[in-house]
């Protein structure tokens, strides 16, 4: 054994008397102690850090039979940093920017449509909400709510996508979008939490007692023929049971992933589950439908990512390629773990088919534009301040008796309403809409046009139906579209 370097005499205060050791100041051949015991060495190392590492050794004779000491261990994972999402790691400038790599392509490579690998709108949910209590969380704070949360275009996972980048906007709303600011997501308003939410007014049981019990395989195989083939990551739910308008159902999930176990949101595959439970709950009267706008999304930290949990699904309201409702997670104490209430869906393979200006079916414009919730209410009286003002007046026919300072233009022709519009800037647009289908696609057109030019936006739009006319005229399915789309314009 070497000897210790720079070693003259022991510390007086160390006693070895009746204690086999061997302190040498020079190489020593082992073995100088007693015959019969065994042969210990300690080593030291003590590195320039401070680190400092420690070892006893000790001989045993071939002979004898190695003896086995089975420890117990208690594995405990200790991740270096919580993220909400696993987008949100890397922040710069005030953005969260993630390179899509290999490690960042298998959280969603379970998730596909038409054979392609989706991004899923529980991803965009857990992203936003994340980025919005990265900046702005408080001590106490439990979770946090977003509102008015729009799937813009869908984030497909290919050759072409290379960065994505969430971050606040002006309007202090967040907005998922790639390196080429192509939207993908983005949601309204937020508030922090700082109390949780107890499932109320629920009777699980009576749920269950009236619905039936469906093998979940069964359903997950039976979309594959749709174009959705969810693959094991994202096939959690369990026990499901269905009734005409509500479902519920375990939620079973296991996360090997050092990354995804240590979210401090719920996994997005696991929020997933819900909304899956809410389209196959409605699936026989509308069809495969996917997650379009969540009016409310109420989500809350956990302490690590819950095992078992269970999943409530309500439809408010359903039609063919459309579903309304509300998808809540909960624990066994009942505590909602996530809360995500109107929940508007739309059908998978619905799109807008080019036709004649004389050939628009009704279905087309359903398909193209929203129902909103229509309320009455007292109309306020206006005043236009007409000898003072422009307006430009949008209608089918000419109308007599405008103001001097005012123009009219007939909505048949939509090339010279849009150079109109551009000719001059309006004190404001009244849009005169009727009953007519044809008017209210070219309604449509003009608020498109109206949104694609900052400077025009800010000009007030009013949309008015003729003085006898009882209907809304289609108003409130383009003033809902138009207000998902900006969620910064405020409708009236």
């Amino acid at each position: 054994a070497p000897g210790n370097v720079h070693f003259k005499e022991l510390n007086p205060e160390i006693d070895i008397n009746d204690f086999n050791v061997v302190i040498s100041s020079r190489s020593t051949p082992l073995g100088e102690g007693k015959e019969d015991s065994s042969l210990l060495a300690g080593v030291s190392s003590f590195g320039f850090g401070g680190t400092n590492a420690h070892i006893i050794l000790e001989s045993y004779k071939e002979n004898e039979k190695m003896v086995n000491r089975p420890f117990k261990y208690n594995s405990v994972f200790l991740p270096w940093n919580r993220v909400p999402n696993p987008l949100l790691s890397n922040r710069v400038n005030n953005r969260y920017i993630s390179d899509i790599n290999e490690e960042v392509m298998k959280l969603w490579e379970d998730h596909k449509i038409n054979e392609e690998v989706i991004v899923p709108a529980s991803n965009h949910i857990a992203t936003l909400a994340g980025a919005a209590l990265l900046d702005n969380t408080l001590e106490n704070s439990k979770g946090v709510l977003i509102e008015n949360t729009l799937m813009i275009n869908p984030l497909v996972i290919n050759d072409n996508i290379s960065r994505i980048i969430c971050c606040n906007t002006t309007n202090n709303n967040y907005v998922i979008k790639n390196d080429k600011d192509v939207k993908f997501a983005e949601c309204g308003d937020f508030r922090l939490l700082f109390d949780r939410s107890k499932l109320e007014n629920i009777n699980i049981e009576r749920i269950s007692q009236q619905c039936d019990i469906f093998d979940e395989n069964i359903l997950y195989n039976s979309i594959k023929q749709y174009g959705v083939d969810f693959g094991p990551k994202y096939r959690n739910l369990k026990n499901v049971y269905i009734g005409k308008s509500e479902a519920i159902a375990d939620i079973e999930v296991d996360y090997q992933n050092s990354l995804e176990k240590s979210l401090s949101l719920l996994h997005p595959a696991t929020i997933d589950a819900s909304l899956q439970l809410l389209g196959f709950c409605s699936i026989e009267s509308s069809g495969i439908c996917i997650p379009f706008h969540i009016e409310k999304a109420e989500v809350y930290f956990v302490e690590e990512q819950p095992k078992n949990l269970f999943a409530y699904a309500k439809i408010d309201k359903s039609e063919k390629n459309h579903v309304e409702g509300t998808v809540i997670i909960f624990d066994e104490n009942n505590e909602v773990v996530t809360r995500l209430s109107g929940v508007t869906s739309r059908g998978l393979n619905t799109k807008l088919s080019k036709k004649t200006e004389d050939n628009r079916s009704a279905n087309n414009i359903k398909e193209h534009v929203y129902e909103s919730k229509w309320e009455l209410i007292n109309s306020s009286k206006v005043d236009f301040n007409m000898n003072e003002t422009s307006y430009l007046v949008i209608s089918e026919g000419l109308i007599d008796n405008l103001p001097s300072n005012w123009k009219q233009v007939d909505s048949k022709d939509l090339d010279i309403v849009k150079a109109i519009i551009q000719f001059k800037t309006w004190d404001g647009i009244i849009v005169i809409n009727t009953d007519s289908e044809d008017n209210v696609y070219k309604a449509l057109e003009i608020l498109k046009y109206l949104a694609s030019d900052s400077n025009i936006i800010q000009t007030p739009i009013s949309f008015v139906s003729h003085f006898d006319n009882v209907n809304d005229s289609g108003i409130q399915g383009l003033l809902k579209t138009f207000r998902l789309e900006f969620l910064e314009v405020q409708a009236q």
